[in-house]
C-alpha cells in the first residue's frame, strides 16, 4: 500500500479548527456515578445486568458503607459472583463478616464462591466455618471449602483438612487432598520447609488420587532432610503383586514405619530424582540395596553410575555377585565410572564370554580412568595363558588408547601368542619413533600374511607424520644401517610410503645387477601409494626382461593410473586400452575392466560393452556397466548408450547384487 502523506499536506480543516477552539467543558465526558447513586441500584429493582455493573464500580469506589448492601446479594446466585468480588478486594474487616455470615445462608455455586472469597482474603476466622462444609453432600461447596482452607495456610486449617479426611469419602477425599496439597505448597514457597514435610509425608501415607500422590512424592523429594531415604526407599520397593492393578495403592506399614508403594510410576519417579539427592542420602539408600526389588536396585546402581562419586563405590561391589543378570550388568557398568586399578580384574573376569555382562565388562573397562590402570591391564595380559583372553586385553589397550603399553606390545608382536593383536594395536599406538622396533619384527617375520600386517602397521605409523614427503624417513633410517638381506626385506615395505627420497633408494634397486634387490625395487614400485610412478610402471611392464615384473609392472600401473585426481578421464582410458593390448592373461584383463568402472565417462561404456559378448570376461563387464549406469549425472544424458547394455546385462549377469543395480538403472531408481 502507498503512503501519500507529506508534512505539507498536514493541515487542519477550519471545522476542526473551531472544535479545538471551543470551551474545554464542552467535551468532558459524564462524571462517574457516587458511592451513594450505586448504592441506590443495588437496593432498587434495576435489572441484574446494571446491578452487575454498579458491584463493579463499587470494588474500586465502594467505602464500608457499601458493606451492608453488597452483603444483601451474595445469597442470589444472579449476582452473587459480583457482589463477592466486589466485597472480596475491600480492606475492612466488616467484609469478611458479610462473606462469613452470608456463606451459612447461601448455596450451591453461591457458596462456593463465597468460601473461594474466603480463601482469596485469607480468613482465619472462616476456618471452623470452612472446616464444617468439608462435610457438605455438595461436591463444588465441599472442593471451595477446601482449596480455602489450603490458602489460609494455619495450623488450624492443616488440622481441619487432616480431620475432615478421615471422614470423607469419594470425591470428597480427593478434594481435601488436593487441599492440602496446595496448602503444602504455599508453605514450602513461603519459606517453612520444615513444615511442609510432613504434610507431604502424611499425603504419602494416605494413598489418593495419583496426581496428589506424584506430587507430594516430588516435593519430598526436593525437600530431602530426615525421613526422605526412607521413603525413597519404599517407593523403589514396589513389587508387582499377582493381580496388579493400574489403580494407585500406597500402604502405611505399621510394622515397618515405612511407606510401601504399589505403583510403578511411584517407582520409577523415586528413580529419576536419585541422582539429584545429597550423597549422604544416596549412601542411606544404597546401604539397604540388596533389599530393594530388582528394578530398585538397578535405579540405585544407575545413579551411582551417573553421580560419579567414587566414596560410592563400594555400594557396588556387593551388587556384582547378585543372583539376577540385570543388577550385576548394573553394577559392572557402575564399577567402570567409579573404580580404580583394582577394579580391572573384578571386570576382566567377565571379558571372553557372551551375554551382557561380557558388554558391560568391556564398557567399564573402557571407562575405567583412575592412575595405573593401563599398567594393570598390561599385567592381566602378561599374566593370562589363554591367547584369546590374551588378545582380548591387548584389544582393551587399543580402545583405551593406551600409548604407554606400546613396549608390552612390542614384545608381544615378537614372540607372543597373541602377536597378531599386538601388531593390530601397534598400527594405532606405536608412533615413528617404534618404526626401527617394528621394522626388526617384520624382518624376522616369515613371508606371508603375518608379515604383511607388520608391514601394514609400519606405514600406518609413519603416516603419522604430518609432513608426507618426511614418512618414508623412519624406514630409510633403517635401511642405511640394514644388511643386504634387510635391505631386499625393507624396499618392498618402503614402497608403501612413496616420497621422493624413497623412490630414489627404489631406482637405485631397479638398476641394480643383484636379482634379489631388483626384484625388491620392482615390488617397491608396485606397492607405490599414487599415481606419480604410473609412467615408471609401464615402462617396466613393456621392457623388463623378467615376465612377472612386467605381469606385477602392468597391474600396478592399472590400479594406479585410475585414481581420482592427476590426469584426465581421456587418459586413464586411453591406459586403459593400451593395457588390455599389453594383457596376455585373463586375470589382467579382468583387472583392466574392472578399473574402467573408475573412469565415469561414456567413453568407458563403450570401451567396456563388447566384452559383454566374451564369455570368460562377460561378468566383469555386466559389473561395470551397472556401476557406470548408476551414476545418474553419466546415465541420464547417455541412456540411449547405456540402455541395451543394460539390457543385456539383464540377460546374462548371474549376480543378484549386478542385476538389481541394472533394473534400478533402467527403472529410473
Amino acid at each position: 500500500m502507498t503512503n501519500n502523506f507529506h508534512p505539507s499536506s498536514f493541515i487542519l480543516h477550519p471545522f476542526l479548527l473551531a472544535c479545538l477552539m471551543m470551551p474545554a467543558t464542552g467535551l468532558h465526558a459524564a462524571p462517574p456515578p457516587s458511592e451513594a447513586e450505586l448504592l441506590e441500584i443495588l437496593k432498587s429493582n434495576a435489572p441484574v445486568e446494571k446491578k452487575c455493573a454498579a458491584c463493579r464500580e463499587l470494588k474500586t469506589a465502594g467505602t464500608e458503607k457499601s458493606i451492608p448492601a453488597l452483603a444483601a446479594l451474595l445469597t442470589d446466585e444472579a449476582i452473587s459472583h459480583c457482589a463477592r468480588i466486589a466485597l472480596e478486594s475491600m480492606p475492612y474487616p466488616a467484609a469478611d463478616i458479610a462473606l462469613r455470615n452470608a456463606a451459612e445462608k447461601a448455596t450451591g455455586l453461591a457458596k462456593a464462591g463465597i468460601f473461594d472469597s474466603l480463601g482469596n482474603r485469607r480468613d482465619e476466622d472462616a476456618v471452623p466455618l470452612l472446616a464444617a462444609a468439608l462435610k457438605d453432600k455438595d461436591p463444588a461447596v465441599v472442593s471451595a471449602a477446601a482449596t480455602a482452607l489450603s490458602r489460609i495456610t494455619t495450623d488450624d486449617a492443616a488440622k481441619a483438612l487432616r480431620a475432615a479426611y478421615r471422614e470423607a469419602g469419594g470425591d470428597a477425599r480427593r478434594k481435601i487432598n488436593e487441599g492440602m496439597l496446595r496448602y503444602a505448597d504455599r508453605i514450602l514457597h513461603s519459606g517453612r520447609q520444615n513444615a511442609a514435610a510432613p504434610v507431604y509425608r502424611d499425603l504419602l501415607r494416605r494413598g489418593g488420587p495419583r496426581a496428589v500422590q506424584m506430587a507430594a512424592l516430588c516435593r519430598v523429594f526436593r525437600i530431602s532432610g530426615p525421613g526422605s531415604p526412607q521413603i525413597i526407599t519404599d517407593a523403589l520397593s514396589w513389587k508387582a503383586p499377582p493381580t496388579a492393578s493400574s489403580a494407585l495403592r500406597i500402604l502405611w506399614s505399621n510394622s515397618g514405619g515405612g511407606i510401601f508403594c504399589g505403583d510403578p510410576q511411584m517407582a520409577q519417579a523415586a528413580a529419576g530424582e536419585l541422582p539429584d539427592l545429597p550423597a549422604a542420602d544416596l549412601k542411606a539408600i544404597g546401604a539397604g540395596l540388596s533389599r530393594l526389588p530388582v528394578a530398585g536396585q538397578v535405579a540405585v546402581l544407575t545413579a551411582i553410575r551417573l553421580r560419579g562419586d567414587r566414596s560410592l563405590a563400594p555400594l557396588v561391589t556387593g551388587s556384582l555377585k547378585s543372583d539376577n543378570v540385570t543388577v550385576r550388568v548394573a553394577a559392572i557398568r557402575a564399577l567402570g565410572i567409579l573404580g580404580d586399578a583394582a577394579a580391572v580384574p573384578v571386570l576382566g573376569q567377565w571379558l571372553g564370554g557372551q551375554g551382557p555382562e561380557t558388554d558391560a565388562a568391556r564398557f567399564g573397562l573402557e571407562l575405567l580412568r583412575a592412575a595405573g590402570v593401563d599398567d594393570r591391564i598390561v599385567a592381566a595380559m602378561r599374566e593370562e595363558k589363554d591367547a584369546t583372553r590374551r588378545a582380548l586385553w591387548i584389544a582393551m589397550l587399543q580402545t583405551r588408547r593406551s600409548g604407554a603399553s606400546v613396549p608390552a606390545l612390542l614384545e608381544e608382536a615378537r614372540q607372543g601368542p597373541a602377536r597378531d593383536a599386538a601388531v593390530t594395536a601397534l598400527a594405532q599406538l606405536a608412533s615413528p619413533k617404534d618404526v626401527a622396533a617394528l621394522t626388526a619384527i617384520a624382518l624376522k617375520t616369515p613371508k606371508g600374511r603375518q608379515r604383511d600386517d607388520v608391514e601394514r602397521a609400519v606405514m600406518l605409523v609413519c603416516r603419522q607424520i604430518p609432513d608426507a614427503a618426511m614418512q618414508a624417513q623412519p624406514v630409510i633410517e633403517v635401511l642405511k644401517n640394514a644388511g643386504p638381506a634387510d635391505r631386499v626385506a625393507l624396499l618392498p615395505m618402503l614402497g608403501r610410503l612413496g616420497g621422493t627420497k624413497a623412490l630414489e633408494l627404489v631406482e637405485a634397486a631397479l638398476q641394480s645387477s643383484e636379482a634379489d634387490l631388483n626384484d625388491a625395487g620392482v615390488r617397491a614400485l608396485c606397492n607405490w601409494p599414487d599415481a606419480s610412478v604410473v609412467e615408471r610402471l609401464w615402462r617396466l611392464a613393456q621392457q623388463d626382461q623378467d615376465a612377472g615384473h612386467r605381469t606385477s609392472a602392468l597391474r600396478a600401473a592399472v590400479r594406479l593410473v585410475t585414481l581420482p585426481g592427476g590426469v584426465s578421464d581421456a587418459q586413464k582410458l586411453a591406459k586403459l586400452k593400451e593395457a588390455m593390448q599389453m594383457a596376455s592373461r585373463a586375470e589382467d584383463r579382468l583387472l583392466i575392466i574392472d578399473r574402467a568402472a573408475a573412469v565415469r565417462c561414456v567413453e568407458s561404456l563403450r570401451f567396456v560393452a563388447p566384452y559383454l559378448d566374451d564369455e570368460a570376461l562377460a561378468q566383469q563387464a555386466c559389473k561395470t556397466v551397472a556401476e557406470l549406469a548408476h551414476h545418474r549425472e553419466l546415465y541420464d544424458p547417455n541412456k540411449a548408450q547405456f540402455n541395451p547394455a543394460l539390457e543385456k546385462v539383464l540377460k546374462i549377469a548371474r549376480d543378484p547384487a549386478v542385476l538389481e543395480l541394472a533394473r534400478r538403472s533402467l527403472g529410473g531408481g
